[in-house]
């Protein structure tokens, strides 16, 4: 079986004013991504990737950041969302089937929790929900740092 390198790093830090959450970020050594770090990267590189823009697989990816950064109200930015969000769960369950994997590595479910307006920034925070039962949040602001 084949095994991806962590292009994301989860790390559970303490943000102001808003509690614990978990946040992805580069990590500075390579390694092995396993589990639930597996699976949010691979929902992470879906976000993030343009439709036609992986030559092997030219349906997969939704291009969120085009979506967030050229919405023009709160309204917009939920409904396209939302379409996008539902179609990364599509896309993500259709690699999975018939693949052996672990749960916790496996998508169960993929929502689209929030959307708000921080300043003139739209945000959207995205829940992962893995056969295991473990849970991620995947924030947008992340995708801009």
């Amino acid at each position: 079986m084949s095994r991806d390198l962590a292009v994301v790093r989860l790390d559970p830090t303490r943000t102001e004013g808003r509690g614990y959450r978990q946040q992805y970020t580069m990590g500075t050594e390579p390694k092995v991504a396993t589990g639930l770090q597996s699976l949010v990267q691979a929902i992470t590189i879906g976000l993030l990737s343009e439709p036609k823009s992986h030559v092997l697989d030219p349906g997969f990816g939704v291009g969120i950041r085009g979506v967030l950064q050229q919405a023009t109200s709160l309204e917009a930015v939920r409904a396209d969302c939302v379409i996008a969000v539902s179609r990364l769960r599509e896309q993500i369950a259709q690699r999975q089937a018939g693949e052996s994997m672990p749960d916790d590595e496996r998508l169960t479910d993929l929502t689209l929790e929030r959307v708000f307006q921080d300043g003139e920034i739209f945000v959207i925070h995205i829940q992962v929900v893995s056969a295991s039962g473990a849970r991620a949040v995947i924030n947008s602001q992340d995708f801009f740092a």
